[in-house]
């Protein structure tokens, strides 16, 4: 009787087992195209190594809450191919700063200063200039020997000027040059030591001049300098006019992101906070918002929230304003939640996505709080890249059940560190007509996981009839006996 009892409970316990082993196995499956419910082909040209498209903003709306990161895309035979989301390519915002430097002449030991009466600030359509006084203590420079006693020789200190990694050009200008006309090498070179240097650039200086005609070369382009120090040396000429000025050019490129927008957006009141509450019809990469009170000169602050995880999440807190007089307008009333440049994380998980979205005021905010203001947004555009595997044609499928979320084992492509540039990216990607699909495949294995737990079910409880018509029987049997 107890080999009997024994075998019931391994019988049992392989039961259970077996009802179990069934998600396990599942979860250990990669997605297929069938599990998705929403289909859209992607049809490329040529045999570029990467192709790379932007979201249009019917995906977003199409996109179940959280669905962005459970998006796949497969070839024609049905397998995975890898794929990362990313933001559009940065626009290259490119300004001149343009900056007068003191300089020190190597032979005469003086120091010279740019002029006090030279100093500007403009701005063109093309760039912004700022000129600004560099006083550096060059008494502080170590003495170079081999130099000290050559004439035609000058030194700049770039340690105070922030933006001396981006130097690009010097522009010359000499003492009583309408006097002469003269031709010269000159030589800039950086150091960090003043021992040893490095050649940044080479190239001949012209002043020539003939009754009302002249040629001049005073500029010269450089390689931006790694050190601190920069030596300029002029050759070729016996006597070379003293160097009156030097202007240094730093390029400070900017890499600023697209936004796509303003869209309105429907507020409601939120019943025990001081603010308004909305929602996005799609899970947007949000960058900008911008409040417009319905009172003309307002002040106020105001916390943006996003509903992340089953609770709120500070995203960002900051004071807004619009004031106007008479001509004069100075709107300060938007807010910028976009994620950082060199953010490196999950772009799925970003904290400027998700549908639901707060905004709260101060109590003393009240010329938003009488009256709702109107809240427009603005969102970063982001690209998809895939790369191109296997055969044409290959289709971008989206939506899959929550179900499979838990079951399915995703890919990490959006943490890879190493993925195509963009100079192996091409654009040439048209999207098809998205279609609607049953995920038929998760379907059967639910249903099959449903009928095989029965099954277990109903044989566990027979087991259990079993043992409990044999332990009465057992016991008929020993009353007999006695």
């Amino acid at each position: 009787m107890k080999r009997l009892c024994l075998w019931l409970v391994l019988l049992l316990t392989q039961t259970n087992l077996a009802t179990s082993a069934s998600p396990s196995l599942e979860r250990q499956t990669r997605p297929m195209i069938e599990d998705f419910a929403v289909r859209q082909p992607l049809l490329i040209e040529g045999n570029a190594a990467a192709y790379r498209f932007t979201i249009p903003l019917d995906l977003y709306q199409s996109l179940a809450p959280g669905g962005i990161g459970y998006m796949s895309i497969f070839n024609e035979q049905g397998h995975l191919v890898p794929w990362k989301l990313s933001k559009t390519n940065f626009v290259q915002n490119i300004t001149t700063e343009v900056i007068p430097l003191g300089f020190f002449n190597g032979f005469q030991k003086q120091q010279t200063s740019p002029s006090r009466d030279n100093l500007s600030v403009y701005q063109d359509s093309d760039s912004l200039s700022i000129n600004l006084d560099i006083n550096p203590a060059f008494n502080r420079f170590p003495v170079d020997v081999a130099s000290a006693a050559k004439p035609n020789i000058y030194y700049v200190d770039l340690k105070d000027i922030p933006q001396r990694r981006n130097l690009g050009r010097l522009d010359f200008q000499w003492a009583d040059q309408a006097a002469q006309s003269f031709t010269f090498n000159v030589d800039v070179s950086a150091s960090d030591d003043f021992r040893h240097w490095t050649s940044l650039g080479q190239g001949r200086l012209v002043d020539l001049q003939r009754d009302s005609k002249s040629l001049k070369i005073r500029r010269l382009n450089i390689t931006p300098p790694d050190g601190d120090y920069l030596r300029i040396q002029f050759s070729g000429q016996e006597v070379v006019p003293p160097l009156e000025s030097l202007v240094g050019f730093f390029n400070i490129q900017e890499e600023v992101s697209p936004t796509i927008g303003w869209q309105p957006v429907a507020l409601s009141k939120l019943p025990e906070e001081t603010g308004y509450s909305f929602t996005l019809d799609g899970e947007f990469l949000l960058a900008k918002l911008k409040i417009v009170s319905a009172v003309p000169n307002s002040s106020g602050e105001a916390f943006v929230y996003r509903w992340h995880r089953k609770q709120w999440q500070l995203v960002k807190r900051t004071r807004i304003s619009q004031f106007e007089h008479e001509d004069l307008k100075q709107h300060d009333n938007w807010i910028d939640v976009s994620i950082p440049h060199a953010y490196k994380g999950n772009l799925t998980e970003s904290p400027a996505r998700s549908r639901k979205w707060k905004l709260v005021f101060s109590p003393d905010s009240t010329d938003y709080l009488q009256t709702a203001p109107q809240v427009s947004i603005a969102h970063t555009p982001e690209d998809i890249t895939f790369l191109r595997q296997g055969q044409k044609q290959f289709v971008l499928a989206f939506n899959p059940p929550d179900s499979l979320r838990r079951f399915r084992q995703w890919p990490t492509w959006q943490t890879a560190s190493t993925f195509p540039g963009a100079d192996f990216q091409s654009h040439e990607v048209n999207l098809g007509q998205k279609s609607s699909h049953t995920p038929t495949e998760i379907r059967e294995q639910q249903e099959l996981l449903t009928t095989s737990r029965i099954f277990w079910l109903g044989m566990g409880l027979f087991l259990v009839v079993l043992v409990i018509i044999a332990l009465h029987l057992l016991k008929e049997l020993r009353n007999k006996a006695d």
